[in-house]
């Protein structure tokens, strides 16, 4: 079991990337952020950013904030409230806080010192690493901050309201700390690898204010909450979300189950079906909504979704069309990689996780595209190539025997695979086949795929006899069936496949 600790957040850069160090990591159960806010003005100490600003970081984030609010601004005040909260973090089973300190010995050694007279420890993830090279693997990683306050003791006015880029580092004098450690300027993070999505504001109003301090107000944009989100599903139908992202999903398709999960996705998915089995810890703990044929309405109602995520094969279309009458239902249609990667950006864009759906989508074209390289030079752009491909048949289902015919993605998959589907076009998605048609089709491989019929050995030996000219092999289903973020497992699968 993970040890818990809580996080004092700052919603800075440093904060940001000390949380994304300890997340990646995965050596601390994070219970809750902490944060220090302004009684009167509703804004975060020394940042001076807004609380609801504040707000929907922590909600892109994912965890639970704990605010502590300071009326006077004295040390007393502060380490009173402070201990307070760590006691309280304490009673839960919380023995570390941890801290985006990087390099000030005198604010570590206080740190300790309080936290060793409430016998809690202090942890610094970003302690003694070089603020240059931090402040670089920061924009490398994708976080994007901007300067909220900055001290006129080192810096001018033209520092505040910047984007913390390559090109703000450069501009730094050479005595300013890259980082900003010395207190020179604080940001505002609102984008990057531990947010769900992006937080959305404007730029308000510049100030100075004594002791020497300029400031920019960022200013929350409301159409998170009051402006209705659109996407087109791929049924061509406009799906409208009163809240996005959807915070109670209900998914009734398995391989779109675990595109939630890959995508960062955990709360927010609230219901799934029976045979939604990866991943593991949602196939158990989730609640179950019936099975992708049949549905159940009361369990769907219970878990009051605000967005439901079908598939128009393997969903019934009355189920679905009722359905529609009181959720938001998005719809899947895939008979292709390329709709699959489609498919993949656009519901990353539905649930808030447009950027980690790109960056899967260029991972998986990236192996595919290798796979293809293989078929070199007899691969013809638009088309297969033919001379490497093996003939086969890819069964499905045991009595009545049922194969994967022309236009399913099964079809697809199975030329990177490294076969070619003998069935005609002209036989339907889903042929049924007699065991003479398939010795007279002559296929060099039969394919048994572990669903959703769960073929075995001795289906192999059976085959064996029936066709002895015709290699059998058994198949993983999921690899050739399904949609999703398994792909990126697929394209090694086919490789071990052809060998």
């Amino acid at each position: 079991m993970k040890p818990k600790a809580i996080f004092c957040w700052s919603g800075g850069k440093d904060s940001s990337y000390a949380l994304h160090q300890v997340l990646s990591e995965a050596s601390f159960e994070i219970i809750f952020l902490l944060t220090t806010i302004n009684r009167h003005f509703k804004r975060v100490s020394m940042h001076g950013v807004r609380e609801e600003l504040l707000d929907l970081q922590t909600q892109s984030i994912g965890l639970p904030l704990v605010k502590v609010y300071v009326a006077n601004g004295t040390n007393e005040e502060y380490e009173s409230e402070m201990a307070q909260a760590f006691l309280m973090a304490k009673s839960q089973g919380v023995e570390t806080v941890i801290f985006g300190d990087i390099f000030l010995e005198d604010l570590k050694d206080y740190r300790e010192k309080q936290l060793a007279i409430l016998g809690m420890k202090a942890y610094f993830p970003l302690w003694k690493k070089d603020t240059k090279h931090l402040v670089q693997d920061f924009i490398r990683l994708g976080f994007k901050s901007i300067t909220c306050c900055v001290s006129d003791q080192f810096l001018d006015e033209r520092f505040v309201g910047r984007l913390v880029d390559a090109e703000f580092v450069e501009d730094l004098p050479q005595s300013i700390d890259p980082c900003g450690e010395n207190g020179e300027y604080h940001s505002f993070c609102f984008d990057g690898p531990i947010f769900k999505f992006p937080i959305q504001f404007t730029i308000g109003e510049k100030v100075h204010r004594p002791p020497g301090f300029w400031f920019i107000d960022l200013l929350a944009l409301s159409e998170l909450n009051t402006q209705t989100f659109s996407i087109t599903d791929q049924l061509g139908r406009t799906i409208k979300l009163p809240n996005h992202p959807p915070q109670r999903i209900v998914s009734l398709v398995p391989s779109l189950t675990e595109l939630l999960y890959d995508l960062g996705l955990d709360q927010e998915v609230v219901g799934i079906t029976k045979f939604c089995i990866h991943p593991t810890e949602w196939f158990k703990t989730k609640s179950r909504v019936g099975g992708t044929k049949q549905v159940n309405f009361e369990s769907i109602a219970e878990l009051q979704p605000d967005l439901i995520i079908a598939n128009k094969e393997e969903n019934q279309q009355q189920q679905v069309e009722a359905l529609m009458q009181d959720y938001p239902v998005w719809i899947s249609d895939i008979a292709t990689l390329a709709q699959a990667l489609e498919m993949i950006q656009s519901v990353g864009k539905l649930v808030g996780r447009e950027r980690q759906a790109n960056e899967m989508v260029h991972e998986i074209q990236d192996l595919f595209n290798v796979l293809w390289s293989d078929f070199s030079p007899s691969f013809i752009p638009g088309g297969v190539p033919i001379s490497k491909l093996k003939s086969a048949i890819y069964l499905i289902w045991n009595d009545p025997l049922m194969a994967a015919g022309k236009g399913t993605f099964i079809d697809d998959m199975l030329q990177y695979a490294g076969f070619s589907n003998v069935l005609q076009s002209n036989g339907g998605r889903y042929p049924l086949l007699t065991i003479e048609e398939i010795r007279q089709l002559q296929p060099e491989y039969l394919l048994l795929s572990s669903e959703p019929f769960p073929f075995a050995a001795k289906h192999v030996d059976y085959f064996k006899v029936e066709l002895p000219t015709t290699k059998i092999l058994l198949v993983d289903g999921e690899y050739f069936s399904w949609y999703g973020s398994r792909l990126k497992e697929a394209a090694g699968y086919f490789r071990k496949l052809r060998q």
